[in-house]
């Protein structure tokens, strides 16, 4: 589990890195089913994959192939890189 200012730092890093062209973002929502977008909606959000699995009513194990699923379609390696993704595309708005 890591503090919300060291996600916000993650991403800042993340985010860095892809405006000197690390990553292609030329991937789209669109590629992602609607429960791979619960899913990543909730990694960004800081849940584990057991905190993940209570909420949707699944298995811990069902996560885990659904996070594994996201990182392959969106071309990425880390759950980090995935929120960071999530950010932005829009699919999650940071807090004020």
């Amino acid at each position: 589990m890591i503090t919300p200012a060291l996600t916000r730092a993650l991403i800042d890093v993340v985010r860095q890195s892809q405006a000197a062209g690390s990553l292609d973002r030329d991937v789209s929502l669109g590629i992602l089913t609607e429960r791979e977008r619960d899913v990543l909606t909730a990694v960004a959000s800081g849940r584990t994959n057991g905190e993940i699995a209570a909420w949707l009513s699944i298995a811990p194990t069902t996560v885990k192939s659904h996070v594994s699923h996201i990182l392959a379609k969106i071309g990425v390696r880390a759950r980090v890189q995935a929120v960071t993704f999530a950010y932005e595309s829009g699919l999650v708005r940071p807090a004020a």
